[in-house]
């Protein structure tokens, strides 16, 4: 089970991580190349997987809706990051944690 456990901390700022991987892919934000170009609009991303995230903003409509303001995402990352800074909605969010927490647990453990 999830010990809630982060002992990689970024020499840069004060994010940590729960595996020595995903520091070593967040310290590249710290490199300040951006190398990859959304063909679109230009924005830049120091990781291509960013890229393609981003790339999926373009589609339209996306099946995470903000049910405080209605805006939609096709990006679950961006719409979280939306629930905790833009419209604060935690009960909300906290629901959408336990429901993910919940699914992740079954399938993990009754395949």
């Amino acid at each position: 089970m999830f010990s809630g456990e982060r002992p990689y901390a970024c020499k840069h700022c004060d994010k940590t991580f729960v595996r020595k991987e995903h520091l070593i892919r967040h310290s590249i934000s710290h490199a300040g190349t951006k190398q990859f170009d959304c063909e679109q609009c230009g924005k830049s991303f120091s990781r291509k997987d960013n890229l393609h995230k981003h790339r999926k903003t373009h589609s339209g409509e996306g099946p995470y809706i903000c049910h405080t303001c209605g805006k939609n995402f096709v990006v679950k990352h961006y719409f979280l990051m939306h629930l905790v800074n833009i419209c604060q909605s935690s009960l909300w969010f906290s629901t959408f944690l336990n429901l993910e927490f919940t699914l992740s647990y079954f399938f993990q453990n009754f395949p």
